[in-house]
């Protein structure tokens, strides 16, 4: 009994033994899913879908123009009476504008750096000219994408944003077909090398006055009244001595010098980023001489007739030629409006408005031309004409492209013992159909306004006006509301972005703004530019009077179109039109100033002899 007993007792006990080791075998289930979490964490869920904003239409700018700018009274959009082709301008406010994305910060106006002309993103290859490749090409100098953006717009410069679909494609520079005796080198980048790129420091005479200028430059003074302005580099970049004033560009190249000469009289020179002189001298008797470089020119003189009007006497390679302006006002500053010599027939200019019968093939024989071979990339001519306006704007581009060939030649020839400038490349940015179609409309617009001037012979061109006067402004043509596009007539310094860039002939600008901003100056876009120039979309700014300036250029080269398709018609592939029966404007007509070739030869000779008495006087000791 007692034994039976304890072997219940043992084997109870075992069993609980045996039920406490596998329970301590076994963890809990709370304990296993721990640990399971522990060695395969659960992926997180994912997290629930943002809502997106919808996206916000682009939204058209539109600017109506100021009340106080009207349309000039040369600047009528009367369309000829009856015909085919009327005009269907777009209004320059009518330009969609496609709104670009943020810019990367760093500086207000700037593009994201690319490698060329044109930049990538915003082109579409669909509007290009058929033949265009779908993508810009790569330069190693200037960028930006193609998009303007309004933001960035200096404060009131109101306008219209420009066409931004106009531009871009690589063009068809070969420089292996350039003539020989051609300028050897592409167009130049905004990178110069210049006489002065490796300098040396400057030295200080002795004994002068040494004070430090912010920024870390300092102004020396000597005991002759000059002054030296060095950069931190110890680079001068200004010189005066009484009488003078120079500045010099970072390269050591002067940038410009100002003399007064002893019959109190001031002469300016101005050389440009890329090339191109200007010199320009105030004399008694309101004469003023320009001369631009040694071979162009003009001398300008008062006509003793009612109305304030002055003749320009132009010497272009020993031969003069006259035209005759008439001077206004606007916000207080002079500008010259350019009178023609004489109008046609309004039936000629309505046969040059309208489309021709059939559109012709013309060959204009560029092809031994050196400026063609340096630019012929840029301006690739019409495959045929419909219509004259269209003649017209190649023979106005072809016009101002000579003369950047000539303002480019004449610069390398005074730079033969600098170091070689870095070249754009061998591509060059070609001008689209679509912009040689907007120049087009404009040069139609200045025909029908010729045409309703020619149809009035009874009123006079110009209006019966008294004198100008500070109080009888006018508001000058290049700031009708009708006139946007413009073709760059000389070598221009301007700003991008904070940085200098050059506009030379044959780019082509939109002015955006309709106020005037800083005094007289208005906001334009580049539309267009030869390799090295300021980039395409880039926005900056330009002075009333130089935008005026290229307005009248403008009108000298359509009317000496005119000239050249009257003496041609029905020849060269010309059409035949009615008689141009040209009537002399009495306004419009002066006798040239006999002493014009030999001012302008003295001038040029003052001009050297100032920029050398500057770069020795910038040497110090």
């Amino acid at each position: 009994m007692n034994s039976r007993k304890t072997s219940n007792k043992i084997l109870t006990t075992l069993l609980v033994l045996l039920v406490a080791l596998f329970v301590a075998a076994v963890p809990s289930g709370a304990e296993q899913n721990k640990k399971e979490k522990e060695n395969h964490p659960t992926k997180p869920s994912a997290p629930p879908p943002k809502q997106v904003r919808p996206a916000t239409p682009s939204v058209q700018r539109t600017n109506s123009p100021p009340t106080q700018v009207q349309p000039h009274v040369n600047a009528t959009t009367v369309r000829p009476s009856g015909g085919a082709g009327a005009s269907t301008r777009t209004n320059p406010s009518e330009f969609k504008f496609e709104k670009p994305k943020d810019r990367p910060t760093g500086g207000v106006g700037t593009n994201p750096p690319t490698a060329v002309h044109g930049g990538p993103g915003t082109y579409n290859p669909a509007v290009r000219p058929s033949g265009g490749g779908g993508t810009n090409p790569p330069t190693a100098v200037h960028g930006g994408p193609g998009t303007y953006n309004p933001a960035v717009r200096p404060s009131g410069g109101g306008g219209t944003n420009p066409p931004t679909a106009v531009h871009g494609g690589p063009g068809t520079y070969n420089p292996a077909v350039r003539p020989s005796g051609g300028v050897g080198t592409n167009p130049p980048t905004a990178v110069h090398g210049g006489p002065g790129v490796n300098r040396p420091a400057f030295r200080p005479p002795p004994n002068a006055a040494r004070v430090a200028a912010p920024g870390g430059g300092v102004t020396y003074r000597g005991g002759k009244g000059q002054q030296w302005t060095v950069d931190r580099n110890n680079h001068v970049t200004g010189f005066s001595r009484p009488g003078m004033q120079a500045s010099f560009r970072p390269d050591g190249r002067v940038h410009s010098v100002q003399v007064t000469r002893p019959d109190h009289s001031v002469m300016t020179v101005n050389h440009g980023l890329h090339g191109g002189c200007q010199t320009v001298a105030v004399r008694p008797g309101g004469v003023r001489v320009v001369t631009y470089g040694r071979n162009r020119g003009f001398t300008e003189r008062p006509l003793t007739r009612p109305g304030g009007y002055i003749s320009r006497t132009y010497v272009v390679g020993g031969r003069p030629y006259v035209h005759v302006y008439r001077p206004y006002y606007y916000h207080g500053v002079h500008y010259y409006r350019y009178v023609p010599a004489h109008y046609y027939r309004p039936a000629y200019y309505q046969w040059a408005y309208n489309p021709w019968r059939r559109p012709v093939v013309f060959s204009w024989g560029w092809g031994p031309a050196p400026w063609y071979g340096y630019y012929g990339g840029y301006l690739a001519p019409a495959p045929v004409y419909p219509t004259a306006a269209l003649w017209l704007t190649d023979f106005l581009l072809a016009e101002n492209l000579k003369l950047a060939y000539e303002n480019r030649r004449e610069y390398e020839n005074q730079q033969v013992a600098a170091t070689p400038e870095v070249s754009a490349g061998p591509q060059q940015v070609t001008l689209t159909p679509e912009v040689k179609a907007a120049i087009a409309e404009e040069v139609r617009q200045q025909l029908a306004a010729e045409q309703a001037a020619a149809a009035q012979p009874s009123q006079p061109p110009e209006p019966n006006a008294p004198p100008p006067t500070v109080g009888n402004e006018v508001a000058p043509p290049a700031l009708d509301p009708n006139q946007r596009m413009f073709v760059v007539s000389e070598n221009l310094d301007a700003m991008e972005g904070g940085q200098p860039c050059a506009l030379t002939p044959g780019d082509v600008i939109y002015r955006t703004g309709d106020n005037l901003i800083d005094g007289n100056k208005v906001a334009v876009n580049v539309l267009t530019s030869k390799a090295g120039d300021c980039p395409a979309n880039s926005a900056t700014e330009i002075d009333v009077n130089v935008l005026q300036e290229m307005h009248n250029q403008f009108r000298e080269q359509i009317d000496a179109g005119l000239q050249t398709m009257a003496t041609n018609q029905g020849q060269n592939g010309l059409p035949s039109g009615p008689p141009p029966g040209a009537v002399a404007v009495p306004e419009g007509t002066a006798p040239p100033d006999p002493s014009a070739g030999s001012e302008l030869t003295q001038q040029q000779q003052e001009a050297d002899q100032a920029e050398g008495e500057a770069q020795q006087g910038s040497g110090g000791s």
